[in-house]
């Protein structure tokens, strides 16, 4: 057997933490949120929640976007917040249908850059197939980010089916990553720094559901799926596994990363399987079905380098969360409080 090798786990929150949303927000949702407004929907822990109107159930999310810069190789704010509200009723098994959008501008914005994002929101939402029906704006003195963006997003749940979410997911469920990591911070930090990897690294902002919404609606097989967006793949693993109490091993090397975020990522010091993606779903799928799942991904639905990556399975120890194999060694993952990089989504 190979050796395990134990990472140590737990820290404060902070306020930049939180905002990066990786290891420190499971104290502050549980510790400031869930204290506060104890519910079993917020208990959940879904990236959208359930209304059930009898007849007509609906998914809605709510979601601020503060990325810098507001335009980024492969995106740009609007598409950023317009997909990421879309991809977060999804986990529901929902499409956007009305958006309500709030903008908080800073005092000295540039009317055209204003102008821009606000045709960009429209584009991706006529794309999407959603309305916006309302919202607000708001201004703030200097010096803030130029413009923040936040997006709620309604749909009806259309899966037909066993309900999605994490509650569902089983020991022996296996895991499905629909394709390459890291791309999406690589982006926008060599865009912000001026890295020069910006001229061959394109955010993987996208509409997921746009191409897999029918099978996400349909499949009896797919139990959860998440986006892996702040914290990465690493965070969406471990918010299954505290959310199960089951463990998770995956492989990391079959995990797809292109080859120039792999080069940035070692110049930056940083794990891409940390890194925030912005059109890279997780997906926990009924065991036996993972391979069959990855080539309909592939040959089908547009994401040639989706990839089987591991399995979730009962937890004999219960430090070991989430496991990461690397060659002949087995790692203990522990959840990161901070990937040291703010704004990027």
């Amino acid at each position: 057997m190979a050796p395990v090798v134990a990472v140590s786990d737990g820290f404060p929150w902070t306020a930049r933490s939180v905002g990066e949303g990786v290891g420190a927000f499971d104290q502050f949702f549980a510790e400031e949120v869930l204290a506060r407004f104890p519910s079993a929907e917020l208990a959940r822990r879904s990236d959208a929640a359930r209304l059930d109107f009898g007849s007509l159930v609906l998914a809605v999310t709510c979601d601020g976007f503060t990325v810098d810069p507001l335009f980024f190789p492969g995106g740009d704010i609007g598409k950023l917040a317009v997909c990421g509200t879309a991809n977060d009723l999804l986990t529901e098994g929902a499409r956007p249908e009305w958006l309500l959008m709030s903008l908080v501008l800073e005092e000295g914005v540039d009317p055209n850059v204003v102008r821009r994002v606000l045709d960009s929101i429209g584009d991706q939402a006529s794309r999407s197939g959603a309305t916006l029906v309302g919202g607000d704006t708001k201004t703030i003195k200097s010096p803030m980010p130029g413009l923040i963006v936040m997006i709620t997003g309604l749909g009806r749940i259309a899966r037909q089916g066993p309900a999605l979410g994490f509650e569902a997911v089983r020991a022996g469920d296996e895991l499905v990553v629909t394709g390459p990591v890291g791309a999406h911070s690589v982006a926008v930090l060599s865009a912000r720094e001026g890295l020069g990897f910006e001229q061959v690294v394109s955010s993987d902002c996208r509409d997921v559901g746009l191409s897999i919404g029918s099978l996400v609606m349909s499949s009896p097989w797919i139990h959860a799926l998440r986006d892996a967006t702040r914290g990465g793949l690493l965070g969406v693993l471990h918010e299954l596994a505290s959310a199960t109490g089951m463990a998770v091993e995956i492989d990391a090397d079959a995990v797809p990363v292109a080859r120039e975020v792999i080069m940035a990522a070692e110049m930056l010091g940083l794990d891409p399987l940390e890194l925030t993606n912005e059109g890279c779903f997780v997906i926990a799928v009924e065991a036996g079905t993972a391979r069959r799942l990855t080539a309909e991904l592939r040959a089908t639905y547009g994401f040639p380098e989706a990839a089987a990556i591991g399995e979730v399975r009962d937890r004999a120890d219960p430090l070991a969360k989430v496991l990461l194999r690397r060659g002949g060694e087995v790692r203990v993952s522990a959840r990161p409080l901070s990937v040291g990089v703010p704004r990027l989504c």
